[in-house]
């Protein structure tokens, strides 16, 4: 009997020892920082939201990015025109397989040829960049998108995109969004080389 009594004694200690450490061991916040990246082509995706435009992402985003334009303003310069437009966007997809919504604010700024203003053709873009803050229930960071030119002139066939995102379980901003190099105006009036990487025009 007493040595039955020593062995279910030495069978409960590690159910003691774990319930012991769970009482002691803090609770840890599930935020995991990731990055994306992938590409994106225009698309009706989004049109029963109807928005000024809409591409679909594939890659670590899958989905729709429905595109409001809110505010737009384009000035000539001293030998070009430049543009600057300001609006929101409408996520709804997949994050690495997983479902997720997420709205961004962006800020649009771009260069074009003399004469552009007041409504620039895509096509025309000389230099520009355009920059994506992301936030959600549970999700923010950043996301930047690049045209794809493949003839100079002929505007954006596709939009390759990369970013860092955040998911938290608290549902908070868990990053701080990361601020965009300033245009090189000095560059403005240098041709771009077919299949050049530039910033949307749209974004």
């Amino acid at each position: 009997m007493r040595r039955h009594g020593y062995s279910e004694s030495l069978r409960r200690i590690p159910v003691l020892l774990a319930a012991m450490l769970a009482a002691t061991t803090p609770t840890l916040a599930n935020d995991m920082t990731v990055t994306v990246s992938g590409d994106s082509v225009a698309s009706d995706c989004g049109a029963a939201k109807s928005p000024s435009m809409a591409i679909k992402l594939t890659g670590n985003l899958e989905g729709c990015l429905a595109i409001f334009a809110q505010h737009s303003n384009c000035r000539a310069m001293n030998g070009f025109d430049f543009s600057t437009e300001l609006g929101r966007e409408e996520f709804d997809g997949k994050l690495n397989g997983n479902a997720v919504k997420f709205d961004t604010l962006y800020a649009f700024d771009a260069i074009w040829p003399s004469g552009s203003c007041p409504a620039p053709a895509a096509e025309k873009e000389i230099a520009g960049s355009c920059i994506h803050h992301v936030s959600g229930a549970g999700i923010t960071g950043v996301i930047r998108f690049y045209d794809i030119i493949p003839t100079a002139g002929k505007g954006a066939t596709n939009f390759f995109y990369e970013g860092i995102l955040t998911t938290s379980d608290g549902g908070h901003a868990a990053i701080a969004p990361v601020v965009p190099p300033a245009n090189s105006v000095a560059e403005a009036g240098t041709p771009q080389p077919q299949g050049d990487l530039r910033r949307p025009a749209w974004c």
